[in-house]
């Protein structure tokens, strides 16, 4: 009888101990930190000099120093941009964020030949070495949808029904 007493006490802190530590984990990730470059010196002179001959006329740079490659965030008439460089100065990806109107006439017609009387709301253009990727918010009757354009192809990313329509 004795024996059951402490067998069951034994089995339910067991459970408890088992459940709470199942159920209590959190995930952890670990990140690197982003230092911010507040002297454009403290950057390679080889990704200073790539910049300046790719980008002539980029406006408010902010750089960052991100897992011993720098990253760039600038305007460049009226549109936001961000680049990655590696630390001798190759470019790994450029991102330019816009709307409608930064999207070239022969994509936004195919977007308009799949999606008719849609509106183009959001347009990133990102491009790595020789892929050139844009990425399209669009509002779709009842819908929002996310749309990639890669090598004249629209691919749906992803469609969510728009909460404010009705």
């Amino acid at each position: 009888m004795r024996a059951q007493i402490i067998f069951r006490i034994a089995a339910v802190l067991l459970i408890t101990w088992s459940a709470n530590n199942l159920f209590g984990q959190t995930m952890k990730t670990d990140t690197m930190p982003t230092l911010v470059i507040s002297s454009k010196s403290a950057i390679s002179p080889k990704v200073t000099e790539a910049f300046d001959a790719k980008f002539k006329n980029d406006v408010n740079t902010t750089w960052y120093n991100a897992n011993k490659n720098y990253m760039v965030k600038f305007m460049t008439q009226d549109q936001k941009n961000a680049a990655l460089y590696n630390k001798n100065g190759y470019l790994v990806y450029h991102i330019k964020y816009g709307n409608a109107s930064s999207l070239p006439n022969d994509l936004s017609n195919m977007i308009y030949k799949k999606y008719k009387d849609c509106k183009i709301t959001t347009v990133i253009h990102i491009e790595q070495e020789s892929r050139s990727i844009w990425a399209v918010d669009l509002e779709y009757g009842q819908y929002l949808i996310l749309a990639r354009i890669e090598n004249d192809q629209v691919q749906e990313i992803q469609r969510l029904r728009n909460g404010a329509t009705k």
